[in-house]
């Protein structure tokens, strides 16, 4: 998902503890997905290219095929067995033999090993598989550059593909190009019209530019084609909510309770099928994640990790199941027990902070983060997640610095640069946060929230004419937008031009 439509919602400094619901989002969507993320960066964005982090070059110098298979240190042997099998397997099909190589590595959470073969596939032969998958391994490694790069190349490998427009709709907004997105999202649904990634992605950039109608014809149209998509509820909630039909709204709202923005992808499917051992438990895993009825597969899920205790993925899906079902000591029971065969994990230690989070242990999620930072520096999630637990114990200079540290690792994000201008003002640095907004239009022009934050601040200093100008870009987005027509009413108090 885009970071573009991350919630907005303030988190107030006097909040202790976090929310069941909240805690219920973070478990749903780590059940969903099995894959640790990094921040790597790639300076050559060009599929097929060589890797240009060193990373993902040694991922390419040991994991590449010569007469036999060289493979890293410490990978697990069911994997390293697998892997050999398929070298041995497609010898003489290169493209084939490292698409398969790739799908593998993929499938238990090996980014960087899986970006370097999929890069090695899409040099060696047309399937669009091996870029479009190129891309989600590039967009995790934090390569938004890259991610487009490779999506394209699959679009033009597979045009008829609705779920390679998606994707690459989705890398275009992490770029903050809104128009050629929007061309994807239309791309997806005309050629697919039962997959909803077209449909929804167009319905959220229709809220994004205050016009809820739009996105009501889009959503009511999509969920009759495929009912009961809880995605869709949420966003026609929303949608319902801003047009004032609270009671529609209200139940839409509730028809999405559990509602992710993952949306269905045979390719990504195709590429589980490739787990070695426990594909079905795991697949069962999401699909009661995303209904949430993780209950039913705790004891598979322990189970599974009892046969697979290094396994990273095994690890988050049973650690995700417990928060959902609140079942927080079982869980640090887990962590545990992994961080003694394991010590010094990434996600691991990011894990520990969740959980810590959820049981409303603030300092020991602190220190959790601090460790998941220690082992993957400059890792965006843990910085953001450090945010949070800063801004929950009060210590809002705190979360501002570490927001400062996401968006250095991470780019322009939104939601990042937004929470850092309230940082900044609640601070008392008006100045400081005002550059923040307009470093936040500039990134995102089409951000109501960004012209509003903006213009706020520039009234609040006295520049009349820049307040003008920043109520003006936020009307011309949402002209009903109410905090909009009271900065307006306030700047004509003023004697400033309100129109």
């Amino acid at each position: 998902m885009s970071r573009r439509f991350r919630s907005l919602a303030p988190v107030r400094a006097t909040d202790r503890r976090a929310s069941p619901r909240h805690a219920r989002r973070v478990a749903t969507l780590l059940l969903l997905a099995s894959v640790c993320t990094s921040c790597d960066r790639h300076e050559d964005a060009s599929p097929g290219a060589p890797p240009s982090t060193p990373s993902e070059r040694v991922a390419a110098e040991t994991g590449a095929p010569s007469d036999g298979l060289a493979l890293p240190a410490g990978l697990d042997p069911g994997v390293a067995e697998r892997a050999r099998e398929l070298a041995r397997t497609h010898a003489g099909d290169a493209a084939r033999r490292e698409l398969e190589l790739g799908m593998l590595f993929d499938a238990h959470a090996l980014p960087e090993l899986a970006a370097a073969a999929y890069a090695r596939a899409t040099a060696a032969g047309d399937d669009p598989r091996a870029p479009y998958h190129l891309g989600r391994m590039r967009r995790q490694l934090g390569d938004a550059e890259g991610a487009v790069a490779a999506w394209r190349d699959a679009v033009a490998r597979a045009p008829r593909s609705a779920e390679a427009h998606a994707r690459l709709a989705e890398g275009l907004l992490d770029l903050g190009l809104v128009d050629e997105a929007r061309e994807a999202y239309a791309a997806a649904a005309g050629l697919d019209p039962r997959q909803p990634a077209g449909a929804e992605g167009l319905a959220r950039l229709a809220l994004e530019d205050g016009a809820p109608q739009e996105a009501v014809d889009l959503l009511t149209a999509s969920l009759q084609r495929t009912p009961g998509r809880r995605q869709s509820h949420y966003l026609l909630g929303r949608a319902l909510a801003q047009l004032g039909r609270e009671a529609e709204a209200a139940e839409q709202l509730a028809l999405a309770e559990g509602a992710v923005p993952e949306w269905p992808d045979p390719w990504r499917d195709e590429v589980q099928g490739r787990r070695t051992g426990y594909r079905q438990v795991m697949d069962r895993a999401v699909a009661a994640g995303q209904a949430g009825a993780a209950a039913q597969v705790l004891p598979e899920l322990r189970a599974l990790q009892r046969a697979h205790p290094d396994d990273v993925a095994a690890l988050e899906k049973l650690v995700a199941a417990c928060l959902q079902t609140g079942q927080l000591d079982e869980a640090r029971a887990v962590l545990d027990a992994f961080d003694g065969r394991r010590p010094g994990h990434a996600r691991a230690a990011y894990l520990r902070a969740l959980v810590d989070e959820a049981g409303g242990r603030l300092g020991p999620a602190l220190a959790a983060a601090d460790a998941a930072l220690a082992a993957q520096p400059g890792w965006v999630p843990a910085h953001e997640l450090r945010a949070r637990l800063r801004w929950k114990s009060g210590d809002i200079r705190g979360a501002a610095a570490e927001l400062e540290q996401a968006l250095h690792h991470g780019g322009e994000l939104l939601d990042d640069l937004l929470k850092l201008g309230r940082a900044r003002a609640i601070l008392g640095e008006p100045e400081a946060a005002l550059a923040v907004y307009r470093r936040a239009t500039d990134a995102h022009p089409r951000s109501v929230d960004a012209w509003v934050g903006r213009a706020e601040l520039e009234l609040g200093v006295g520049d009349a004419t820049a307040a003008a100008a920043s109520l003006r870009a936020g009307l011309e987005l949402a002209p009903d937008d109410a905090r909009l027509r009271k900065l307006q009413g306030l700047l004509a108090a003023a004697g400033g031009a309100g129109g």
